[in-house]
């Protein structure tokens, strides 16, 4: 569903709508509610609609097996995938957990990269870097750069 356009101009003091459905937007920008507006030109808009490319997908698998080799969580090793779910959800993105069958565990739900848009594994990708450093992994690409062997 595509959304339509709404156009606001800056009077010098206030944002104002200029079409017809200018009272709904506006009552959502007095409603005390924190939206977030992004401004960007056509072609940005475009991309950020496009899925993930392969190339993200990689980069952000090598990464996860990199940490997955580096680092224990609560004393434990976990895979790539179970980190790419930790860090998905640490990222803010929405992984829901389900009771498990047995009824005494939990099984992931959703949090599928593959659904993510360019920018979105932008910044998943980035925030993976930034964790990883912050929690000393050495990521191969960055060798020579941040650590030596």
């Amino acid at each position: 569903m595509k959304l339509p356009t709404c156009i606001y101009v800056w009077d010098g003091h206030n944002m104002i709508p200029t079409l017809h459905f200018a009272r709904l937007a506006e009552s959502s920008f007095t409603s005390g509610e924190a939206y977030r507006l992004m401004v960007m030109e056509e072609k940005e808009r475009e991309r950020a609609q496009r899925r993930r490319t392969r190339e993200q997908n990689n980069m952000m698998w090598a990464l996860l097996t990199e940490i997955s080799n580096q680092i224990e969580h609560c004393g434990r090793r976990y895979t790539p995938d179970q980190w790419k779910v930790l860090l998905m959800h640490a990222n803010g993105q929405e992984v829901k957990f389900l009771p498990a069958l047995d009824g005494k565990t939990f099984v992931p739900y959703g949090g599928r990269s593959s659904h993510m848009t360019v920018n979105q594994m932008s910044e998943l990708i980035e925030f993976i870097r930034w964790w990883g450093n912050h929690n000393g992994v050495q990521f191969a690409d960055m060798e020579g750069v941040t650590w030596q062997r």
